[in-house]
């Protein structure tokens, strides 16, 4: 029966690629926590054979928590953070770390902000215990009370914008309703959800894309680039897609099918399009903690931030496996069904279709 033994041989490879895969997830450096009494967090992760330390501070307030009074405050905050203090000048600031074979990094984001260095690891040479000390003796002054960023739920409404020029050769769209925020539970079912419309661009020169809307976009030359997004906060987010196109007489199409891929994702999502995505996702989390020490460093602050906690790939691995075409359906009926929907249009942008039939669009269950 050489069929049954080649089966017998397939499956026990793919068991045993299993269970590397799952090994690989367990086998990851463990993120050590420890809080101050004043509520600071110190979380570290010791990878030894990283080429590059990062070291930072990661702060839950951003551009989200100004005022009319403070507005641009977060910005400002950003360019004056290594300008220097009372005892050190900028330039003596910059030498020192430049000494140490580090770059100085400042960011700030909608609710977060952060000072990190990324360094070469023998100018760290620290342990968690000498960290939470060093945190001790320079924060333990900060005050735990006092006035904290307050930042009221937004409200959602449709809307549309529209800057309209001949002159330029693209059109840029971009469609968005409205999202989830990190501790909701619908947060990775539309993650995965905004994954099984995909990405495409003409410019990777892929001739057989994988979603329905991009091969669609790829065969009738309605699209130059496809990049479906969630952007999320603590409390909601933003679910959507931004196109861009050379084909400016038939933009009406192109938003058309846009609309109706994602009323298939409430009507019948796929088990193949739902697994194919699950897999994207999960590879793009392991990518971006493999990336860099300075990318496992921010993702350990917003998860620290967002959650109280370091989310594990073996974790996340789970979480985005327990996903079902019920959870896509269901999540898409919430957010995607008949809601207001947000839109951006620039460039010659005149043959895309007025709001009100793309909102009409939005509860058409029909193929």
């Amino acid at each position: 029966m050489p069929s049954a033994t080649l089966y017998f041989q397939r499956t026990l490879a793919t068991a045993a690629g299993s269970n590397a895969y799952v090994a690989s997830l367990l086998n990851v450096p463990k993120t050590v926590v420890t809080r101050l009494d004043n509520g600071l967090t110190v979380a570290t992760e010791s990878h030894p054979a990283a080429s590059t330390a990062t070291i930072g501070v990661w702060v839950d307030a951003g551009s989200r928590h100004e005022t009319k009074a403070s507005n641009g405050a977060a910005h400002l905050f950003q360019h004056l953070a290594f300008k220097g203090t009372a005892k050190r000048s900028q330039a003596a600031i910059e030498a020192e770390v430049e000494s140490l074979g580090g770059d100085l990094l400042a960011t700030t984001q909608r609710e977060q902000s952060a000072l990190y260095a990324q360094i070469a690891p023998e100018s760290v040479e620290a342990s968690h215990a000498a960290l939470v000390d060093y945190a001790k003796k320079h924060f333990s002054g900060v005050p735990t009370t006092g006035v904290k960023p307050r930042a009221e739920k937004p409200q959602f409404v449709g809307s549309d914008v529209r800057l309209r020029s001949d002159y330029d050769e693209v059109a840029h769209i971009a469609l968005a309703v409205e999202g989830a925020g990190w501790t909701s539970a619908d947060h990775l079912p539309l993650l995965v959800a905004s994954r099984m419309i995909g990405k495409w661009s003409v410019a990777d020169g892929n001739a057989y894309p994988s979603t329905k809307l991009a091969q669609i976009a790829h065969k009738h030359h309605l699209a130059e680039s496809i990049k479906s997004f969630t952007t999320t906060y603590s409390d909601t987010g933003l679910w959507g897609i931004y196109l861009t196109s050379k084909n400016i007489e038939n933009l009406d199409d192109l938003v058309h099918f846009t609309i109706r891929e994602w009323m298939h994702l409430c009507l019948a999502p796929s088990e193949g399009q739902l697994a194919q995505a699950k897999q994207q996702v999960k590879a793009e989390f392991l990518r971006a903690q493999a990336a860099s020490t300075t990318a496992t460093a921010q993702a350990i602050g917003e998860q620290v931030l967002a959650y109280g906690r370091r989310i594990s790939p073996f974790e996340f691995d789970k979480k985005i496996d327990a996903i079902t075409v019920d959870d896509i359906k269901r999540v898409a009926h919430e957010y995607i069904y008949d809601a207001d929907v947000s839109i951006v249009a620039a460039g010659p942008v005149d043959a895309v279709q007025d709001y009100n039939r793309i909102r009409g669009a939005m509860n058409l269950l029909r193929f």
